[in-house]
């Protein structure tokens, strides 16, 4: 995952839940930003390279965690409450407006999973919409270059 200005960040899935912030040009460590996540499963850049979105899960696996970071000081400036048990992917809109995400919101005591996506407009940081799909795991979303389209991936039946 690259930003503008050579800097890219890599999600660390061991249980210490941190981001690091790399120059890719020098490969020099910038920074790393605690997550509240214990597992961290996707990073995206916003479109200007100013936010970092962070999805992953804690608590064994039955929370998922979805939080917006500032790029340049590190600092966490948004959680959301997400439905998901496990945040998968995550992607901003091209105009940096909207943050989708997909995971999967898992029953613990039948361990049946249902597929969650939810749609964030960051200007309010309020839920959008939650929008009903037929997949029991979302493993990935994407916005198209108008940011027109939402596709997201995983597993049905």
């Amino acid at each position: 995952m690259i930003a503008d200005g050579g800097n890219y960040s890599k999600g660390d899935g061991s249980n210490i839940g941190v981001v690091e912030l790399w120059n890719a040009s020098t490969g020099r460590l910038i920074t790393t930003m605690a997550t509240s996540a214990t597992d961290v499963y996707t990073i995206a850049f916003s479109s200007d390279s100013k936010s970092l979105a962070v999805g992953g899960v804690k608590n064994f696996f039955t929370t998922g965690v979805l939080e917006l970071f500032n790029v340049s000081s590190g600092a966490l400036t948004k959680s959301f409450p997400t439905a998901a048990t496990a945040v998968n992917s995550v992607a901003f809109s091209p105009d940096g407006a909207t943050l989708a995400d997909g995971g999967n919101l898992t029953n613990q005591s039948t361990q049946l999973s249902t597929g969650v996506l939810e749609l964030w407009g960051l200007s309010k940081d309020s839920l959008l919409a939650t929008l009903n799909s037929g997949l029991h795991h979302i493993n990935s979303v994407a916005f198209s270059p108008n940011g027109k389209t939402l596709a997201a991936g995983g597993i049905s039946d």
